[in-house]
């Protein structure tokens, strides 16, 4: 079991450089003496490995308080003698990550007009975007010439003919699904 993280696997979990972690390395040792000498003793060949406790003051040393104590809570949590630290990590993102989910839609909901997030649309459909979700393969002349048959029917019919992104022509039009499944079995 790793009982032991490099500079590389904290700059990996805290998401930063390893010259980023270096510098915090500098600044955690005024407060631990034994990661200046770790430091000082390692090569490319050999990196430093930090202990738990020296982990968590390096992390806290680059501001990443709640990090470093989301480590030490799963850490303590442990009934084990020996901590792998890169197990710590994978729990803490497994936890955290529902946890800002729950945050997130708690903070929509604070947001006036009720904060709620735009819903997909399942009524209006792009002409390949149709084709595709029936199954049909559609080429470049057929979708022009449908196209234009959707527009004409979504006029006629009092529809909205409305606008969607596309990766290959930038922007397309779309139409009501009652439009498309006419021009589709005509």
């Amino acid at each position: 079991m790793n009982e032991a993280m490099t500079i590389r696997q904290i700059a990996e979990t805290c998401g930063v450089d390893e010259r980023t972690v270096q510098r915090w390395t500098r600044a955690a040792t005024d407060k631990m003496s034994s990661i200046g000498d770790k430091m000082s003793s390692s090569s490319p060949m050999h990196p430093a490995c930090f202990a738990l406790e020296e982990t968590i003051a390096i992390i806290r040393a680059g501001g990443r308080s709640t990090l470093a104590d989301l480590l030490l809570e799963n850490a303590n949590g442990r009934q084990t003698t020996s901590t792998d630290i890169s197990e710590v990590v994978r729990l803490t993102v497994r936890e955290m990550v529902p946890a800002m989910t729950a945050a997130f839609v708690a903070a929509m909901k604070q947001i006036p007009g009720g904060g709620s997030l735009p819903q997909i649309e399942s009524d209006y459909f792009s002409i390949k975007g149709y084709a595709a979700k029936r199954g049909v393969k559609v080429m470049l002349s057929d979708a022009i010439r449908l196209g234009r048959e959707a527009s004409r029917l979504s006029r006629a019919e009092g529809f909205e003919i409305r606008h969607v992104d596309d990766e290959q022509w930038g922007v397309v039009n779309s139409y009501h699904v009652s439009v498309l499944q006419e021009v589709f079995t005509v």
